[in-house]
């Protein structure tokens, strides 16, 4: 995941979580807003990035464990989504949610789980 795909400041994420649809699959949360009219959501003037990509924000809680173990599923969330944003449609931002159990998956499983959350919120075509 590119520096400019990710989801950044605290009104555009409260933004996501307010306005944007939930989608559940095993032990992940993926929040999805569609950003229609890009103008109007919080962009800063001295952002050089094209207008039709896709943000990703991680949050993961404290509960989760302790830091390594939070580092390493952020580490691993961006690898996958390096992966699956190759075929994304445009202007979605998107927040991604491991819950507790998701740290006993291994990568093969975290990958499918994020693609199958990321095809029933339409962010991709299903393949």
């Amino acid at each position: 995941m590119k520096r400019y795909q990710s989801l950044k400041g605290k009104k555009v994420f409260w933004e996501v979580l307010k306005k944007g649809r939930r989608f559940y699959e095993k032990e992940i949360q993926i929040i999805v807003y569609h950003v229609a009219d890009v103008e109007n959501f919080y962009y800063k003037s001295n952002d050089h990035t094209p207008l039709n990509l896709v943000k990703v924000g991680i949050q993961i809680h404290r509960k989760y464990g302790n830091s390594v173990k939070r580092n390493l599923a952020k580490r691993r969330i961006r690898a996958i989504c390096r992966e699956l944003l190759q075929g994304v449609n445009n202007n979605f931002y998107i927040i991604i949610r491991p819950l507790e159990k998701f740290k006993k998956f291994n990568y093969e499983d975290s990958k499918n789980i994020i693609r199958l959350s990321f095809n029933k919120a339409g962010v991709i075509s299903s393949v």
